[in-house]
């Protein structure tokens, strides 16, 4: 069962990895046009995005580090 939920994990994390670089380059653009203008409620924008670029960066790491740990063959002891 931890396999299925594994590939399950990969999966997801994969998406959310290819989501955040597809978005990046457009976030990035967006982010310059917003600090050149100074405002307040711009700043608060360009804060926002960056925490959610690293909240989804995060969570499609460890999604993808525990689908890989759940995949993994287990090693059987050999005997002399």
């Amino acid at each position: 069962m931890k396999k299925v939920f594994g590939y399950i994990f990969l999966v997801i994390g994969g998406f959310i990895g290819i989501s955040l670089i597809m978005r990046f380059f457009q976030n990035i653009e967006k982010l310059t046009g917003k600090y050149q203008s100074h405002e307040a409620m711009d700043s608060a924008y360009i804060a926002g995005v960056i925490t959610a670029i690293i909240l989804m960066g995060l969570t499609s790491f460890f999604l993808i580090r525990l689908g890989l740990k759940w995949v993994k063959k287990k090693e059987t002891p050999k005997k002399l």
